[in-house]
């Protein structure tokens, strides 16, 4: 019974990470950018350079995927947590959700710093200028 959970686990999380990489994909190909913010308004989100850190990340270069984002790991962690530690225990539940709070609001602030230090001049921290609203904007 448990390896049959575990096995449709496996399959769902690969259903979905192949459903965000055609989605993307699907994005990439059409719009230029696969990111649903920076193609409706042009600016960039708090996950700007998540992908391309994940790229990196696989291709070896740790300090250029650190630079990318540096919350890939910490999310990364976040995931395996939420996927492989589903307990009951409730002091294991309140550490992984604390963890979850801690970087998600470490996150928000650091993209906020991001913004102020980066933007619009350094990747991934550009202003997407064939977005959407500006579009609309011209058709008026």
């Amino acid at each position: 019974m448990e390896s049959e959970k575990n096995r449709r686990l496996i399959y769902s999380v690969l259903g979905v990470v192949c459903g965000i990489v055609v989605i993307l994909g699907a994005m990439k190909l059409f719009l230029g950018v696969t990111c649903p913010m920076k193609f409706l308004i042009g600016l960039p989100c708090p996950g700007c350079g998540l992908s391309r850190a994940f790229e990196l990340l696989l291709r070896g270069k740790v300090e250029q995927s650190f630079r990318m984002h540096p919350f890939l790991i910490p999310y990364l962690l976040m995931f395996v947590m939420e996927m492989f530690f589903r307990t009951k225990h409730e002091k294991y539940a309140i550490l992984k959700n604390g963890y979850i709070v801690l970087v998600v609001v470490t996150s928000l602030i650091f993209y906020c710093w991001r913004m102020k230090h980066f933007f619009p001049k350094q990747e991934p921290m550009t202003y997407y200028e064939n977005n959407l609203i500006s579009k609309l904007r011209l058709l008026r």
